[in-house]
């Protein structure tokens, strides 16, 4: 099981342009010599976006095993 190509590209597009805010910002911070607290925005964002698309894969993936191991009346050998 993998995600669907759309998300990937997606997931890759966004994350780039909020790791291209992080970096910006940081730069800027640096550069004004302050901490900007537009900064902690994005930071936050990347591991929202890392969790939220981990979790509702997760969630999706266990839906999935299960309806096809009750389709197939079987159990998983651990």
């Amino acid at each position: 099981m993998g995600l669907h190509p759309f998300v990937a590209v997606f997931m890759c597009l966004w994350f780039g342009g909020v790791a291209i805010a992080v970096i910006s910002l940081i730069i800027g911070s640096i550069a004004s010599g302050e901490f900007l607290p537009a900064l902690l925005i994005p930071c936050g964002m990347l591991p929202f976006g890392y969790l939220l698309m981990i979790g509702a894969f997760t969630i999706e993936r266990n839906r999935a095993k299960e309806k096809l191991l009750e389709v197939l009346e079987g159990h998983i050998a651990h």
